[in-house]
């Protein structure tokens, strides 16, 4: 029976030992041919790349519903993320604040600068009268400038109309109201100037806005401006009166 069994271990190793040593390595990453080469490895590839996706840096947390729940401000983080996480979508913040200006003839009030600081968009409706009121516009925000009756020789590369939009909002601007010659389409808010007197009216569902004088007073009327916000495509206004019944 000993004989029996020694010579069964002694075939068993003789024909098979050359099989036990032919294994592949251990290695951090697998062959491609081999990794795609069935089915089975196929799988074992994708099991792979999920087990990796469990990682806290995706779908473990950051990717996952923890990132659901911060974004919608359900999540209750530490002290550093809490502001980001309580943030409110409906702040002036979200929203593009633009300071709407006329007919300054060479005066730039410290008080007008003192609104338009805040404002993202400038626009002037002409009788600009300096230059140089226009250096100090364009260094606070970015300024939509039309040219007025008063603007001479300097301003001859200024345009007498502007087409453009912001947040949405499609706007036309120019100085003299009489000078609107075209369908005006689309347009959802026209700005002018001229008169030095403030006018705020929907006419067949768009906005006619002047925003009066912010320079000097006509026949001793108000200062006034405008300030507008706008978020997808709606606007607000808020009449700005500087002075009232002003000589200056």
């Amino acid at each position: 029976m000993k004989k029996l069994l020694y010579m069964v271990v002694a075939v068993l190793a003789l024909s098979s030992c050359n099989n036990w040593f032919d294994v592949a390595p251990k290695e951090e990453y697998i062959d491609e041919d081999a990794l795609f080469s069935s089915e089975s490895a196929f799988r074992n590839a994708l099991n792979g790349i999920y087990t990796e996706l469990r990682s806290s840096e995706l779908f473990g947390s950051n990717l996952g519903l923890g990132g659901i729940e911060f974004m919608g401000q359900t999540l209750v983080p530490d002290s550093e993320l809490k502001p980001i996480a309580e943030f409110d979508y409906d702040s002036e913040i979200m929203k593009e604040k633009i300071g709407i200006i006329s007919d300054t003839h060479g005066l730039l009030r410290p008080e007008v600068l003192e609104i338009l600081k805040d404002c993202k968009y400038i626009l002037h409706a002409g009788d600009v009268n300096k230059d140089e009121i226009l250096d100090v516009l364009r260094s606070m925000g970015n300024l939509y400038v039309v040219r007025g009756n008063n603007d001479k020789d300097w301003a001859e590369n200024l345009r007498t109309s502007l087409s453009f939009t912001i947040g949405g909002v499609k706007f036309f601007m120019v100085h003299n109201k009489k000078d609107i010659a075209w369908e005006l389409g689309d347009t959802q808010v026209v700005i002018f100037g001229h008169t030095h007197k403030y006018f705020e009216k929907m006419i067949d569902g768009r906005l006619w806005l002047n925003p009066g004088s912010c320079g000097r007073s006509r026949f001793g009327g108000e200062v006034t401006m405008a300030v507008m916000t706008v978020e997808d495509g709606k606007y607000q206004v808020e009449k700005i009166i500087l002075a009232e019944n002003s000589e200056k």
